[in-house]
């Protein structure tokens, strides 16, 4: 019997609570009414309660029952209902704050440039959307100003034609990680008489360099007085025959290693279409990520890229970026450009001492000029080891080398265009100078023929250059190399 405490606390509630409280089932199974006191009474068959309990009451308190428990059921799932909103909410909001703590930094943007002139002094300003530190230095061989800052955005407008006093022409675009550069061509040596980042209102700069036409004799000496960066010197070490041999029985269960370059990067776009703007770095880029697909696909060979992304590379560390993965060959990626906008087609180089032709050496100064347009200093490559043994790997290594490019011919021909007259050309191409690493280089296209620029962005195309430059390297390997093609 319960407690008359419990009775009156059930009967102070609402008439259609009090079915559905828990207690009252209690109750109700017990006693006739809530206001009575009566004891249950013994019946036969070992029940209790009177005679109206058993009937109403009882059929009552499993009414209750069921209602109650039905009420629990209700109010535990609208609590889990909300606990699980609230679980939510608070899992959005983490992941909101995991997403901006994950996003990259803003990057400051340099977008406008203004050149004042004078007959003694020409002076540049840059308008940025913050301050930053920079570092400003001139450079020979051809004459260019230097300006070195963190990583930026750049929406900077062509060069007017004349009237920009030692100006002729600039570029600006990622260096390296995190560190940009604008290069200013000049038309003669000079000097920087001052640079400096002036603050503007709402947190605004402006970058300000001051150049002075100098002598000869005095741009030389204020060259000795700075250190100026220059592209990493790979020297060439005397040819090993074990450098690039595997231990015998291991020959055929390895992979052969392809690094694929492509070409220019960062500050330094390479082509540019008259007709649309489209830069070659951006196209090269796109194919040779492609290819790396197609050819780690095949299951034969292992891939690297020189870059992956829109960083600039110089000449010389590409070469020993192939040599640190020890490759077995080297295929760098390009896009060209005529005056004479109906050339079209791609087109073959080797390396050769003496260029097969004009157009070839024309290119070739055009290659390797990507150091000078990244503003890094010229320096005197030294020559290879005098010794019998480079000198034929370098015979031997040519000869490979032109068998690629006779292999890329055939292949591509099948697929593609060709240029009409000499598809395989060959010249003094520095990133092709490695003369243990069998070496072509790639002309896709002419970005200045509207035809070639149109198949240069065409996925079908791509996929069928890709397919033929994959079929080639096989063709190659397994003429040249049958034992460790599986």
């Amino acid at each position: 019997m319960l407690k008359m405490a419990e009775k009156v606390r059930i009967s102070s509630l609402p008439s259609d609570l009090q079915l559905l409280h828990p207690l009252s089932v209690r109750v109700l199974d017990v006693v006739p009414s809530l206001g009575g006191d009566e004891k249950p009474r013994s019946r036969p068959g070992g029940l209790t309660g009177n005679a109206g309990v058993n009937r109403s009451t009882c059929t009552l308190g499993f009414s209750s029952l069921w209602n109650a428990t039905r009420y629990r059921a209700v109010v535990r799932a609208c609590v889990c209902v909300v606990l699980a909103l609230t679980l939510n909410c608070f899992a959005v909001v983490d992941l909101v704050k995991a997403a901006e703590a994950t996003k990259p930094p803003v990057l400051p943007m340099v977008n406008a440039v203004r050149i004042d002139t004078s007959p003694t002094e020409t002076t540049i300003r840059l308008s940025a959307s913050q301050q930053m530190p920079i570092d400003a230095f001139v450079l020979e061989m051809p004459y260019r100003l230097v300006i070195d800052l963190p990583e930026a955005r750049f929406d900077l407008a062509a060069p007017n034609r004349g009237g920009n006093g030692l100006i002729t022409s600039w570029r600006a675009g990622l260096f390296a990680t995190g560190r940009s550069r604008i290069v200013f061509d000049l038309s003669g040596p000079a000097r920087v008489i001052a640079h400096a980042v002036d603050p503007q209102a709402g947190g605004s700069a402006t970058i300000t360099i001051r150049l002075q036409p100098i002598s000869q004799a005095d741009f030389q000496a204020a060259l000795r007085e700075r250190a100026v960066p220059t592209a990493p010197v790979v020297t060439a070490a005397p040819f090993i025959k074990g450098d690039r041999e595997k231990p015998q029985g291991q020959e055929s269960q390895r992979k052969l290693i392809i690094v694929l370059d492509p070409g220019h990067g960062g500050i330094d776009a390479g082509t540019v279409s008259p007709h649309t703007g489209m830069e070659e770095k951006q196209i090269v880029l796109e194919f040779a990520k492609l290819l790396e697909r197609k050819l780690s696909a095949s299951g034969r060979y292992e891939v690297y890229l020189t870059r992956s992304t829109d960083t600039f590379i110089p000449l010389g560390e590409r070469v020993s970026i192939a040599r640190a993965h020890h490759a077995d060959l080297l295929v760098s990626i390009h896009a060209d450009a005529e005056l004479d906008r109906s050339v079209r087609g791609s087109t073959i180089f080797t390396l050769s001492d003496k260029a097969s032709d004009a157009t070839a050496a024309a290119l070739a100064n055009k290659e390797n000029q990507s150091d000078a347009r990244a503003g890094i200093a010229a320096e005197n490559t030294p020559d290879d080891v005098a010794d019998i043994l480079v000198d034929l790997a370098k015979r031997e290594t040519r000869a490979f080398s032109h068998a690629l490019a006779e292999a890329l011919v055939s292949a591509m021909s099948r697929s593609g265009h060709m240029v009409k007259q000499q598809p395989h050309r060959s010249a003094s191409l520095r990133v092709l100078k490695a003369y243990d690493l069998p070496s072509v280089l790639i002309e896709l296209g002419f970005l200045s023929n509207k035809d070639d620029e149109s198949e240069l962005e065409s996925p079908k195309w791509r996929d069928q250059t890709a397919n033929a430059i994959l079929s080639a390297i096989d063709t190659f390997f397994a003429t040249n190399h049958p034992d460790v093609v599986p």
